[in-house]
């Protein structure tokens, strides 16, 4: 916490008119390790999407996974990341940076994520990547609105939340066009 105040100096003023103005110059920057991160993170979007893995019929045979199971991966995955673009309020909301006024808002939103994914795990996967492909894009329109009352810092929209939601919306969206039936993650038709 101490590196975080000496970083942001005393200028920090959370939900002011424009994030920028809340940061020093050296904080405005995306750091090359979230951006790294993030990237990496897309991978399994990617590479687990339906017209990827029907392009490379080699990888289910290198790895002894089915290629029906490559889209309940993508879709486990899926939720897994919606949780955690819920965490990141959830975190947030503990520091000093949310005003108390929007404490509980912010924590109440932070489990929302999580709570609309979760019960996707069970349906079949065409139904549950167009649901988390919405979902994302529900959360990236919410996290937009929190940016713009200081409460997320635009780099962190600009860099990561905006191409990385793009990408992941449009992988589980491909999934969910490209998947003819299929089966929910218990495996059951």
């Amino acid at each position: 916490m101490k590196q975080l105040r000496k970083l942001l100096g005393s200028r920090v003023v959370p939900f002011c008119t424009s994030a920028a103005e809340a940061l020093p110059p050296a904080a405005a920057a995306s750091p090359s390790h979230a951006k790294a991160l993030g990237f990496l993170g897309a991978i399994p979007f990617i590479g687990l999407s339906s017209p990827v893995v029907d392009q490379f019929p080699v990888i289910s045979s290198l790895t002894g996974i089915p290629e029906s199971d490559f889209a309940k991966l993508q879709v486990s995955y899926g939720a897994t990341i919606l949780s955690f673009l819920g965490g990141v309020h959830w975190g947030l909301a503990m520091t000093t940076l949310t005003p108390l006024k929007f404490t509980a808002e912010r924590y109440i939103w932070s489990v929302c994520p999580c709570l609309a994914a979760f019960p996707t795990m069970i349906l079949p996967v065409q139904q549950a990547a167009a649901i988390q492909a919405a979902l994302i894009g529900l959360v990236y329109m919410t996290d937009r609105s929190w940016a713009k009352r200081g409460g997320l810092p635009l780099w962190y929209m600009k860099t990561l939340r905006g191409p990385l939601s793009l990408v992941a919306g449009t992988s589980l969206v491909l999934t969910a066009i490209s998947t003819t039936g299929g089966t929910g993650a218990s495996g059951e038709e």
